[in-house]
């Protein structure tokens, strides 16, 4: 199982109880927090070895690749589409718990097809609130709140410690 979510805010337990729920125990489950955006999701990359192996081992035996939801996979359609051509080639199954595909996906015919329209939207969601989030964003700025963290080191603190240095 892999679970996934963006922020080290957001919510992973609820994915985590989900998996745990369907029979895979907490050690066949690989979680992380990570953004899509980052190229790099280690326990994306262990899980996906690890259901390799296992159908490597034991060819004749069904391996599922389970995950809460589709968009817990990947940023956009195309790298989601791979990701299922990738896991069929290797006889690995995917199945998600949640979201409008729930189930093993079936990659022929029709099954092939709403997965791609699914992957299609879950790529617009993600980019209709990343557009929303930059409105907001910009908004603010010019009302003059810049978010992020208030700087630790005022402009006296630096002068300060500058005329310190200098006088050593």
């Amino acid at each position: 199982g892999y679970a996934r979510c963006s922020h080290l805010t957001q919510e992973l337990q609820s994915h985590l109880d989900a998996l745990e729920a369907h029979g895979i125990p907490r050690e066949k489950i690989f979680a992380e927090k990570v953004s899509t955006r980052v190229r790099v999701r280690p326990k994306f990359e262990a899980a996906l070895e690890a259901a390799r192996q296992i159908k490597a081992h034991a060819p004749h035996c069904r391996v599922i690749f389970t995950v809460y939801e589709m968009k817990r996979l990947g940023r956009d359609s195309a790298e989601l589409t791979a990701l299922a051509d990738h896991l069929t080639a290797h006889g690995i199954a995917l199945k998600m718990l949640a979201g409008p595909l729930t189930g093993i996906y079936d990659p022929t015919g029709t099954g092939r097809v709403l997965f791609a329209f699914f992957a299609a939207m879950a790529e617009t969601e993600r980019e209709t609130i990343r557009e929303a989030t930059l409105e907001g964003l910009n908004a603010a700025a010019r009302k003059g709140n810049h978010g992020g963290r208030p700087p630790v080191i005022t402009d006296d603190m630096l002068h300060t410690v500058l005329r310190r240095r200098a006088n050593g």
